[in-house]
């Protein structure tokens, strides 16, 4: 009677623990509802190539961010350990043969990951799939441990697997509650605005990039300036002379895990000059005079990365993918153009086609913690507009971006294809005011 006892409690483990699988794995992001109504996330990618999740792995502990690093390797294994543990002690076909446990693992493994990819509920990766196993075959080598231990008495090895996961679940909810809490609902993100009532609802009438802020003046850039000398020359310049009735706010984010909180402080003329380089600005103007009410002093973005590093560019569902710079001429060529001679590159989305000259609006890159990037584009009167001039010599390539960037083909085009919204990657030279494109990369994403 105890035996069966303690073997209906190994299966409803098993039940919570396969469970626990499909919350943290299929459904992070959203309910079985959102999936059966197509309101999933969306997001969908691949990764075919074993081992590229310690590159990862560098990249978080360059940030700093040893929990997300140590979570995002240790993680995939250590959720497949009480698999391994679970399955030969309630199945002897599954304790006599190793191997069938090491196959049983990758099914499982391969399945959540195809529906991952087949749902678009996240990212499908060979690397997920390798460590799951090794955490498997970890978890049968515990298991063959305990069971020398309880000297092959059935009763007492199901006894300690179970303790041992239960003991094992507290540092790993920590963990997950740590990192991935407010994805797998363990916890709600709170933010809190204090002092928002002094700030207008409605849309701002200019934001940009502040130069110099004064107690009669503000200079700013049309748009986000990068620190990128090539494409922050396309910003405009504007000013606005201040009121003695102009209320200048700074906005002051304080990042916390459960909680972040956005305050905005009314700013005297004595701490202008604690305002960072290149902090952001929003203004919002008198109908009548023109004259800013209110100003909003925001965060810079951070710097934007070297010129070497992948343009980022967005795909019309908000996605950015980082097509490389085509080098295949200066390869044939043997060495690099020299920077006199060296064409420029730009991209954005098309605002505008009239015949042989199109509208960009100019995306800007900005690198994020961790070295990767964005493209940042600015809507409305915050674009940041660029004049460009095609000619009959121009030549047009249109690049097909498969796999959420993963991929990419070319292929030939010509003027005819070039559409309003399209993402498009120019290379050229600067005519006065105007950018002479020699070649166009129309981008389509699949």
């Amino acid at each position: 009677m105890k035996k069966q006892a303690v073997t209906g409690l190994m299966y409803a483990v098993f039940a919570v623990y396969i469970a626990f699988l499909i919350k943290i794995i299929l459904l992070k992001t959203g309910s079985l509802a959102d999936i059966v109504q197509g309101r999933s996330g969306g997001y969908r990618s691949y990764n075919l190539l074993p081992f590229q999740i310690f590159v990862d792995y560098g990249t978080y502990l360059k940030s700093a961010n040893w929990l997300r690093a140590f979570s995002n390797i240790a993680g995939n294994a250590a959720i497949f350990v009480p698999f391994g543990m679970l399955m030969p002690a309630l199945f002897p076909n599954v304790r006599a043969r190793p191997a069938r446990l090491a196959f049983l693992a990758l099914a499982v493994s391969i399945l959540f990951e195809s529906l991952q990819f087949a749902l678009s509920l996240g990212s499908a990766d060979i690397d997920d799939v390798l460590l799951n196993m090794l955490g498997a075959l970890c978890g049968f080598v515990i298991y063959r441990w305990i069971a020398r231990y309880a000297n092959q008495n059935s009763l007492q090895t199901q006894g300690l697997v179970l303790a041992l996961i239960a003991v094992g679940s507290i540092p790993a909810l920590w963990i997950a509650r740590e990192e991935f809490g407010d994805m797998l609902g363990l916890t709600k993100h709170e933010i809190v605005y204090e002092g928002m009532e002094f700030i207008p609802r409605r849309e701002a009438d200019a934001e940009g990039t502040l130069i110099r802020l004064t107690g009669d003046r503000a200079e700013y850039y049309l748009g986000w300036a990068t620190g990128d000398r090539t494409k922050d020359e396309w910003l405009e310049k504007r000013q606005s002379a201040l009121a003695r009735s102009t209320k200048i706010y700074r906005s002051t984010i304080i990042g916390g895990k459960q909680r972040t909180t956005i305050r905005y402080e009314k700013l005297t003329s004595e701490q202008y000059g604690g305002i960072p380089e290149r902090a952001g600005i929003r203004l919002w103007l008198n109908p009548q005079s023109n004259v800013p009410e209110v100003i909003l002093i925001t965060d810079p973005l951070p710097r934007s990365g070297d010129a070497e590093d992948a343009i980022q560019i967005s795909s019309p569902t908000g996605q950015s993918e980082s097509p490389r710079p085509d080098k295949k001429n200066s390869e044939e060529n043997g060495k690099e153009a020299s920077p006199a001679t060296a064409p420029e590159e730009i991209s954005g989305s098309i605002l505008d086609l009239d015949g042989n000259r199109i509208t960009l609006n100019l995306s800007m890159d900005q690198e994020l913690d961790g070295g990767s990037a964005v493209s940042v584009m600015g809507l409305g009167d915050n674009a940041v507009k660029v004049k460009v001039m095609i000619s009959e010599g121009t030549k047009y390539t249109l690049r097909v971006v498969k796999g959420g960037g993963k991929s990419y083909k070319d292929r030939p085009a010509t003027r005819e294809m070039l559409a309003a919204d399209q993402t498009v990657q120019l290379t050229g030279k600067h005519i006065r005011q105007d950018f002479l494109a020699e070649s166009i990369f129309i981008y389509k994403f699949e």
